[in-house]
């Protein structure tokens, strides 16, 4: 019994000091390839600029005393060093904020505040043109067909010629600071976003405004169109990531993140309006998109297709923000921030299944270790568990199981903190029938302090279905559609199509077999329930 409280007391300690999360986040997802340093300040520097070449096997990450170091991105060694300015240079004037490429490699662009863009021959590591001398610069990108270079100055984005560097276009934000730049890959739209909630996209065509976009909140820290066109992306205060349609400019959807325990370190950038999204970034075939920065040092990845949290992994030291993120042509992602460091990670796309499938208004039937994604966080995880008992001959369980007594409630889920939350199951499923579905579980427990978990919908917890208990006989299978709030457990489905149903454990321990999701409140399933329901439906 000693030993046991002492494993649980080791358990706790490493949970709440980052540990025992980094080592479960670490899954075949990301890959670590590199982690170089930038900054010879270490933490009180930073890594605030990153791009990929064209190619992918170069790596440029700039730091905070003017320089840009370019490195392969194979074995990490440093190829160049680039000087954006010439004297002494401190945190407040040598931050360098923008670095991008020509799509030949051969020239590259470095911006920094107070002396502009200045554009450089890779091949001889000399500067070609300097644009802006004496304006803050945070944002540079050339684009696609190497014809133009947008520029983020002081109060608006100026276009200009790459053939004699004539201004062809230029867009204001009323008295506030352009910030970042973007292009889509056919170089047909530019997207720019800055203070005043500004986020402008732009027709390249005639140079004209096509949507003029109001972020929810004052600052605009990066923006990043999709590979595929169809969305554009902004990110910034109050840890808000905001995605839009391009065709018309509406808003898809916002992407929280939760900022309350975040705080500043020593050397940390605090411009009195953090915690942000410093970083947004795409995946090559636009099917995923990540987000950095609110001082824990995590990236973040979302599905596209239901837009639900489905990854993370730690891209600076705990406690200090990811300032930069970039993707490679071969999805290998780049993160550089307040650690000094750049990362580099392999991404490997998850497996993606085929919706569950509803045929009319049948029960639906899901093997709970058929799951779309097991996200790990706090300091629990589910398990898939061989089990000759269960329907499906496995189920899932929650550990550590600690559960001997109350340190076995998870008292926070659904709260978009990879330290703190719950660990989260996603099931996407294709509702051919709206209306109100009872939910029935198969489950059961070692113990009665391990009995019961939520379900909610589309990444957020539902009151009606929260607090699931199976209640039964140790280690043996029951049904149950009760909460602990002495109700059948509930969700409504507002019209046909898919939905994405998730579970969090409320206590650890708890043990999954199945769950059916049905119309009739008469209805009981029985022994090992009714045969899963088939993936059918094709995802887009």
């Amino acid at each position: 019994m000693k030993d046991s409280n002492m494993i649980k007391s080791l358990i706790i300690s490493l949970c709440l000091s980052g540990i025992l999360i980094q080592v479960h986040a670490q899954n075949e997802m990301f890959t670590l390839l590199q982690k170089i340093k930038v900054d010879n300040q270490g933490t009180a520097g930073a890594c605030d600029g990153s791009a990929f070449n064209t190619k992918g096997d170069i790596i440029a990450a700039s730091d905070n005393t003017g320089l840009t170091k370019l490195f392969k991105v194979d074995d990490g060694s440093l190829i160049r060093t680039i000087r954006h300015n010439e004297g002494e240079v401190s945190a407040a004037n040598g931050e360098t904020n923008v670095i991008h490429f020509t799509s030949d490699d051969k020239f590259s662009v470095t911006g920094m505040n107070k002396t502009g863009a200045k554009i450089w021959n890779l091949e001889t590591g000399e500067m070609v043109k300097n644009i802006g001398h004496g304006q803050n610069t945070d944002g540079a990108a050339f684009s696609p067909d190497d014809k133009w270079i947008a520029v983020a100055h002081d109060r608006f984005c100026a276009v200009y010629s790459l053939w004699d560097y004539d201004k062809v276009a230029e867009f204001s934000v009323p008295k506030q600071e352009v910030n970042a730049v973007d292009w889509t890959e056919d170089g047909s739209l530019l997207m720019l976003g800055g203070d005043a909630k500004g986020v402008m996209i732009v027709r390249v065509s005639d140079w004209k405004l096509l949507h003029d976009i109001k972020f929810p909140k004052h600052r605009v820290k990066s923006v990043a169109l999709s590979p595929d066109g169809k969305y554009a992306a902004a990110c910034g205060q109050d840890g808000l990531a905001c995605i839009y349609d391009i065709s018309d400019g509406s808003l898809v959807v916002t992407l929280s993140h939760n900022t309350k325990t975040a705080k500043a370190l020593p050397g940390d950038d605090d411009d009195g309006d953090e915690p942000n999204v410093e970083a947004i970034e795409w995946s090559t075939d636009s099917k995923y998109f990540f987000t950095g920065g609110t001082y824990d040092g995590i990236i973040r990845a979302w599905r596209v297709a239901d837009w639900s949290l489905i990854g993370w992994v730690q891209g600076q030291e705990y406690s200090r923000q990811v300032e930069t993120l970039s993707m490679s042509s071969d999805n290998i992602l780049a993160a550089g921030g307040d650690e000094g460091y750049i990362y580099l990670f392999q991404f490997n796309p998850p497996v993606v299944k085929n919706l569950i499938r509803q045929t009319s208004d049948e029960p639906i039937s899901i093997e709970a270790e058929d799951f779309d994604t097991n996200l790990q966080q706090g300091c629990h995880w589910w398990s898939v568990i061989n089990d000759k008992t269960a329907s499906g001959q496995e189920k899932v369980q929650c550990f550590p199981d600690l559960s001997k007594d109350k340190t076995g409630v998870i008292s926070e889920y659904g709260i978009l903190d990879t330290k703190k939350d719950s660990p989260k199951l996603d099931y996407r499923i294709h509702f051919s029938t709206p209306g109100v579905y009872y939910i029935w579980a198969r489950g059961q427990s070692y113990d009665h302090y391990g009995n019961s978990f939520h379900v909610g919908m589309n990444g957020k917890p539902v009151e009606s279905s929260d607090k699931i208990e199976c209640l039964g006989e140790n280690n043996t299978w029951i049904w149950d559609k009760d909460t602990k709030d002495n109700a059948p457990a509930t969700i409504e489905i507002k019209e046909a199509g898919p939905v994405t149903i998730n579970i969090w454990p409320r206590e650890d321990g708890i043990q999954i077999d199945k769950l059916v999701l049905t119309l009739d409140d008469a209805y009981q399933p029985e022994n090992e329930g009714p045969e899963a329901n088939m993936r059918l439906v094709r995802v887009k």
